[in-house]
């Protein structure tokens, strides 16, 4: 087995909102008098999440300012209304934004994350994490209560810049003191996690846990972090 350390996104593949973040949506659309149906939600998040990862790989929102970021936040709220076939106005869409907001959620983690990460660490491999978020992730992974199998954990802020760019891969490679040819990374995006990481030399799997039917990838592709461990000693 070549692989020493892995690292993994946080958002939709360590953790994800609860309530689910399409049903907030659902509900802020709904305070504001706009009916949409959560299927449709469920599938426009891909474009929108798209543009998300565009948008950090030229600025990443940590960087902008405060207007700037309820500018970006607002075309995010209408690209994903749009696909999901709604049409709004972008103050309609900042201001439904900022009901999403307010609705109350707290991140929870999968199921699979305790057990896959007790597997990993048998097998003697190192863990971390690359995140685009922009608060402090410490706090975050206590409160999770996965601190203790983390190894390294690196957020945009830390590195100076966002997934997709090598910046922040290469910032994890350096703070973990592995190679990129041992290293690999597992994310649920496409764009941000698996492009990053292979155009930072590292090896990544895409996590897809049935939301997205991605398909004839030249890249392996999981749908449960349970196809982990098996997978790994294999690369």
């Amino acid at each position: 087995m070549q692989i020493q350390f892995i690292f993994f996104d946080l958002f939709n593949t360590l953790v994800h909102f609860s309530p689910p973040r399409e049903e907030i949506q659902v509900k802020a659309c709904s305070l504001n008098g706009l009916t949409i149906e959560l299927d449709m939600i469920k599938s426009a998040y891909v474009t929108a999440d798209k543009l998300l990862s565009f948008e950090n790989s030229i600025n990443p929102l940590f960087n902008r300012s405060s207007t700037d970021k309820s500018r970006f936040w607002a075309k995010y709220q209408q690209t994903l209304l749009s696909e999901a076939g709604k049409n709004v106005t972008l103050n309609e869409a900042g201001e439904i934004f900022k009901t999403v907001r307010s609705i109350k959620q707290e991140l929870v983690l999968y199921d699979d994350v305790i057990p896959v990460f007790d597997s990993l660490k048998q097998l003697g491999l190192n863990l971390g994490i690359i995140s685009n978020m922009d608060q402090n992730i410490k706090s975050l992974l206590l409160k999770l209560d996965i601190n203790q199998f983390i190894d390294v954990a690196v957020t945009s802020r830390d590195a100076g810049v966002a997934k997709p760019n090598p910046g922040i891969f290469q910032y994890a490679l350096t703070q973990a003191s592995v190679s990129p040819a041992k290293a690999l990374h597992i994310g649920d995006d496409l764009e941000g996690d698996v492009v990053g990481a292979i155009n930072s030399n590292m090896k990544a799997i895409l996590l897809d846990r049935g939301e997205r039917e991605i398909k004839n990838l030249e890249i392996p592709v999981i749908s449960s972090l349970e196809d982990l461990p098996g997978l790994v000693l294999n690369i």
